[in-house]
C-alpha cells in the first residue's frame, strides 16, 4: 500500500536515520520510538486525505442505487479501484457495494461472487452474503461467515439476531438460543434480543420487524406493504460511513 510505504519512509528518514550513526541501543531505541510515532501520524493523515477523495464516489454510487440505476452505480464503484493501493479496505468495500447492487437486482450468483471478496466490516453486505449461503444450502459456510462477521461487528444487534434467525431457519433452535444468549452477555440486555430469545425459548418465531428497513432490505422476509413502497435507503449503501443503529 502506497500510503503505508510513504508513512514508513517519512518516519524512517525523520526519526530513525539520524540515530543510525550512534552504535548503541539507547539511541536506536529513541529513534525507533520517534520513527514509529511519525509513521502512525503520517499514515493517519494520508488515509484521511484519501478517504475525502473516495467518500464522494460512495455517495454518488448510493444515489444511483436509490434510483435503481444499477449500471451507473457499478461504473462509479469500479472507478474507485484506483484508490485500492492508497488505503486499506477500499477494494473489499467496493466488492461489498457491487455485491449489494447485484443482490438488489436479484442477481444472486453475481452478488455471491463479489461478496466472497468483500470486507467483513460491511455488516449489511455480510448479512446478505450469509443469507445467500443459507439459500444455496451451505449451512456450515453460513455459520462460519456469521462468526467472522461478528468478530468485527460485535456491537451490531441486528447481526446477532439475523444469525439466530438463520440458525432457526435450518432447525438449529438450540444454537440460535445460544447465539442470543451470547449477544446479551456481550452487549447487555436490549428489548429486541430479549424478545426474540423469549420467543425461541417458548417455541415461537422470532420477530425481526423492530429492525425495520435494515432487515427487510435483505429480502429474507417480505416487508410490510407500507415499507415496501418506500425507496431503499439501507446502511449497506453507505460504505465506510455506515450509520450505527439498533445498539
Amino acid at each position: 500500500m502506497i500510503s503505508l510505504l510513504i508513512a514508513l519512509g517519512i518516519g524512517f528518514f525523520i526519526g530513525m536515520l539520524p540515530s543510525l550513526p550512534f552504535i548503541d541501543l539507547y539511541h536506536w531505541g529513541v529513534g525507533l520510538v520517534i520513527s514509529s510515532g511519525i509513521s502512525v501520524f503520517t499514515f493517519a493523515k494520508l488515509s484521511q486525505k484519501v478517504n475525502k477523495e473516495f467518500a464522494p464516489l460512495l455517495e454518488k454510487a448510493n444515489s444511483f442505487m436509490q434510483s435503481q440505476k444499477w449500471r451507473q452505480a457499478i461504473d462509479v464503484l469500479e472507478s474507485g479501484r484506483v484508490f485500492k493501493n492508497r488505503m486499506f479496505l477500499v477494494e473489499g468495500q467496493i466488492e461489498a457495494q457491487i455485491g449489494m447492487v447485484y443482490y438488489f437486482q436479484g442477481k444472486e450468483s453475481e452478488a455471491y461472487e463479489h461478496f466472497k471478496l468483500a470486507t467483513p466490516r460491511n455488516w449489511f453486505a455480510m448479512l446478505a452474503y450469509s443469507y445467500l449461503m443459507l439459500k444455496f444450502k451451505k449451512p456450515d459456510e453460513m455459520i462460519e461467515q456469521f462468526e467472522l462477521t461478528l468478530k468485527v461487528n460485535k456491537k451490531e444487534v441486528i447481526v446477532w439476531n439475523a444469525y439466530a434467525f438463520c440458525l432457526d431457519k435450518i432447525s438449529k433452535r438450540d444454537e440460535a438460543i445460544e447465539v442470543l444468549n451470547r449477544a446479551i452477555k456481550k452487549l447487555g440486555e436490549n428489548p429486541e434480543t430479549q424478545a426474540n430469545l423469549n420467543a425461541l425459548q417458548n417455541g415461537r418465531k422470532m420477530n425481526m420487524k423492530p429492525f425495520g428497513e435494515m432487515w427487510y432490505g435483505l429480502k429474507i422476509e417480505r416487508a410490510p406493504k407500507q415499507m415496501a413502497q418506500r425507496s431503499p435507503n439501507h446502511p449497506g449503501y453507505r460504505g465506510f460511513k455506515q450509520k450505527k443503529r439498533m445498539r
